[in-house]
C-alpha cells in the first residue's frame, strides 16, 4: 500500500507542478489509500493529525482569502491520516519554510504563483522516508 501512496503523491507534484492544480480524483485515491493504510495503526493520532491538518489549512484559507489552494487541504488531510498528529506539525513547517526560500528566490524573477503541493509531498515522503520501517 506504501507504494501506492508514494506513485499518487510523485504523481501529485507533477500535476501541480504542470497545471497549478490537483485533480479531485487524485486527492480522494490518496485519501482512500490512506484510511486503508492507517486501519492497523494508532488511530487516534493519525485522525488528529488529519483534523489539525485541516484546521490549519482551512485558517490560512481563511486568512490569505483563497491564496491557499482547496487542493492542498484536501492533501494534508490524507497526509495528516498517514503521518499523525505531531508529524503533521513538522510536515506544515518543514513544507512551509522550505517554500518560503524558494519564494524568495522566485519573487526576484517576478514569478507569481507557487505550487505548495510540492513542498508538502517533499517533506511527506521526508517523514515516510525517515520513518524508515516503523510504517
Amino acid at each position: 500500500m506504501i507504494l501506492v501512496i508514494w506513485f499518487l503523491v510523485i504523481f501529485i507534484i507533477f500535476i501541480d507542478l504542470l497545471y497549478n492544480r490537483i485533480s479531485n480524483l487524485m486527492n480522494i485515491l490518496l485519501l482512500l489509500s490512506s484510511i486503508i493504510f492507517i486501519i492497523s495503526y494508532n488511530l487516534y493520532n493519525n485522525v488528529l493529525g488529519a483534523i489539525v491538518g485541516l484546521f490549519l489549512f482551512s485558517l490560512v484559507y481563511l486568512l490569505t482569502f483563497g491564496k491557499l489552494g482547496e487542493g492542498d487541504i484536501k492533501l494534508i488531510i490524507s497526509f495528516g491520516l498517514i503521518v499523525g498528529f505531531p508529524k503533521i506539525l513538522f510536515l506544515i513547517f518543514s513544507a512551509s519554510c522550505f517554500s518560503l526560500g524558494i519564494f524568495i528566490f522566485n519573487k526576484k524573477r517576478k514569478v507569481q504563483i507557487l505550487p505548495f503541493a510540492p513542498f508538502l509531498s517533499i517533506s511527506f515522503l521526508t517523514i515516510l522516508l525517515l520513518q524508515g520501517t516503523s510504517y
